[in-house]
């Protein structure tokens, strides 16, 4: 939300101006949304979860070891891009 902006004159700028300027659309992609934004932050915040919880990783040892492989894939896969 763009405050700056008068809602009258420029509605778009005034709900959306600041988006553009914070949110770049990265180079991989062709387009770039609030919910792929939230799901990247959901996604770090699991991730997380799981590797920085030693009783998360014991119960979950099978899970883990599974994102541990999809995680090096992905990683794999970003650096080829």
């Amino acid at each position: 939300m763009n405050a700056s902006a008068d809602p009258c004159e420029d509605f778009y700028q005034y709900a959306c101006g600041t988006w553009m300027k914070k949110n770049y659309i990265p180079e991989s992609k062709t387009s770039w949304s609030q919910f792929r934004v939230l799901y990247q932050r959901n996604e770090l915040v699991m991730k997380n979860l799981i590797w920085d919880n030693e009783d998360a990783r014991k119960k979950y040892k099978d899970v883990s070891y599974a994102l541990q492989i999809i995680f090096s894939i992905v990683d794999e896969l970003c650096t080829e891009v």
